[in-house]
């Protein structure tokens, strides 16, 4: 290596660590924090970047599908009983989905724009496939629009596709088998540079930047800040929930020997309900699998 690629891969990594710096300053601007939220923060900052850099590593045109929330890397309020599964993908090229469903309570998949609450999205409810008697199906997802039941035009700007699946009882329940596949990666895979290499890198540093803020800073200042404590509000269904999904967000705040009692009426029909607990950056709090009676 010579010395000016020495350089350049110093520079990169040091505007890794400056990032993660700004980062925790920006976690402890939030305000006061309880020691609950204080204990949980450097977990939180190495989980962020635990899926970061699983992000990094991805290619739109060889997608693969990775577990997006997990006990190390788990942000945006998650759900304990959805097993989440993303693949970066890009605008430019066409995918097959295809696999066996399982017998979870809800299977969704979807195509989203970005990460943020109001990401544009192109949702798919498992109930609206065509399956065959063996749980087998397949969806399209294309540039160009496409006349069929199985086909779906991509969104401009669209990064990444997500199939989530809800148990709502984990003893009985089994998940699917979902694949995805690029059908146009025509240019083989190449040798890394080091100044392609950098640009990902550095591109890949704004996206952490964006994502970390929004979770711990934008979305808790902008929805639940404005919330009434302990208090629950009509369901909402954000763009960039999963389909069929409504929430009701709580932020809750007790006192020593106090309990919140949440009480709700179940609507007809709906294939799982379930109440999550998370904590000030966005993480849920008990990732042990609840079992649905």
């Amino acid at each position: 290596m010579t010395d000016e690629s020495s350089d350049l891969v110093r520079a990169a990594w040091r505007r890794f660590t400056d990032l993660h710096d700004d980062l925790l300053e920006l976690a402890l601007s939030t305000g006061d924090l309880d020691e609950g939220a204080a204990a949980a923060l450097l977990g939180r900052m190495i989980g962020h970047i635990q899926y970061m850099g699983l992000q990094l590593r991805s290619d739109p045109a060889r997608p693969t599908l990775i577990n997006a929330q997990y006990s190390p890397w788990n942000w945006g309020h998650s759900n304990p009983d959805t097993l989440y599964l993303s693949a970066r993908i890009d605008d430019a090229h066409d995918y097959r989905v295809y696999g066996r469903l399982g017998s979870v309570a809800q299977t969704t998949f979807g195509v989203y724009t970005g990460k943020d609450d109001q990401a544009q999205a192109v949702k798919v409810l498992s109930d609206d496939l065509v399956v065959d008697g063996d749980g087998s199906f397949e969806l399209f997802f294309s540039r160009e629009k496409v006349g069929t039941t199985k086909g779906f035009q991509l969104p401009p700007g669209a990064d990444s596709f997500c199939v989530y699946q809800t148990y709502g009882d984990w003893e009985r329940q089994h998940k699917g088998t979902i694949r995805i596949e690029c059908l146009n990666a025509d240019e083989p895979a190449e040798p890394a540079s080091l100044r392609n290499s950098i640009a990902a890198f550095d591109a890949h540093l704004a996206a952490s930047r964006d994502l970390f803020a929004m979770w711990v800073k934008d979305i808790p200042a902008r929805v639940f800040g404005v919330l009434p404590k302990n208090f629950a509000i009509p369901p909402i269904q954000p763009p960039s929930a999963m389909a069929g999904a409504w929430f009701v967000p709580v932020q809750w705040e007790l006192q020593d020997g106090e309990a919140l009692v949440i009480e709700y009426e179940i609507p007809p029909g709906a294939s799982y309900v379930g109440i999550c607990l998370t904590n000030q950056w966005s993480e849920m709090i008990d990732i042990e699998p609840v079992i649905q009676a």
